[in-house]
């Protein structure tokens, strides 16, 4: 049993069962004689649900997890050293990745009868931007051992409390992180303001790309809310229509049953006088039988 190898159980469970084992773990270890060891599963925190959900699709989804931590690695190439359309594509690749393993996530969590909020799911966006935007996160995220989410500042990423075993072994690890983020060796014959302009245009980059992502994506949400409306408008328009047919058919039974009812009542009128008529001569004749 090693540190590493337990976190991989532990993160790899669903969040109520994460302390149950790893009280068992630390137990175990405890009795092996391993008291670091002990000491050390102890210290792992239990995940946020964000945090769950990218360890979830880490485990479920590692092809599309893979060409996120890729397209990080190459959007930092193109940032140093754009060329053409370059940006402009790889933004875009993010943007559809960063949806769509959003998407899986959720449905990845709905299967397992979890049920997922949009600050939760924002938790999780935003966590995966960091990957895209900072080795340390990328590394963290492809670890599958995060315990709370990340976001990525524009001059690196913070964690919401502790990220990984990594960093909860070493608790200055995200500082360190951000720190060096905001701080990036200079090249030879690179100036102090040089790379200081070259490191604020880069955090404004990054900045214009996540509001254009959300923006893109609240677009989206709103276009399928439209189509949602334009289809149950539809479905609507046509219910009307049979309606209006249906109270049609029913107008013109209605008159025919008035007209029937009518005549029916003039023919009962109509029997019902002859029916008079004939007693009163029944009666006039059995007055004249007696004389």
């Amino acid at each position: 049993m090693d540190l590493h190898a337990v976190a991989d159980e532990l993160y790899g469970l669903l969040p109520e069962e994460f302390a149950a084992t790893r009280k068992t773990r630390a137990g175990e270890a405890q009795a092996a004689g391993d008291r670091d060891l002990a000491a050390a599963i102890r210290q792992l925190r239990r995940p946020t649900t964000s945090a769950w959900l990218v360890n979830l699709v880490v485990r479920e989804r590692p092809t599309q997890i893979a060409q996120l931590l890729e397209l990080g690695t190459a959007m930092h190439r193109a940032q140093a050293d754009p060329v053409g359309d370059e940006l402009r594509q790889l933004s875009h690749r993010r943007q559809e990745l960063v949806t769509s393993l959003s998407g899986a996530a959720r449905q990845l969590a709905h299967d397992r009868g979890k049920h997922t909020s949009d600050a939760t799911m924002r938790e999780l966006e935003e966590t995966l931007e960091a990957a895209i935007a900072d080795p340390e996160a990328r590394d963290a995220v492809a670890s599958g051992h995060l315990a709370a989410a990340m976001r990525y500042s524009g001059l690196g990423a913070e964690w919401r409390g502790a990220a990984t075993t990594s960093s909860q072994k070493d608790p200055e690890a995200p500082r360190r992180a951000t720190a060096a983020a905001a701080h990036p060796r200079r090249g030879p014959g690179e100036s102090a303001d040089g790379a200081g302009r070259k490191r604020q245009a880069r955090a404004a980059v990054a900045r214009a790309e996540r509001e254009a992502t959300e923006r893109a994506r609240r677009r989206q949400r709103a276009l399928a809310d439209v189509d949602r409306c334009n289809r149950a408008i539809g479905e609507a328009e046509v219910l009307l229509r049979s309606l209006r047919d249906e109270r049609s058919r029913a107008q013109a039974e209605l008159l025919k049953a008035e007209e029937a009812l009518k005549a029916s009542e003039r023919r009962l009128g109509d029997a019902r006088t002859q029916e008079a008529a004939a007693r009163a001569a029944e009666g006039t004749r059995g007055r004249s039988t007696r004389r």
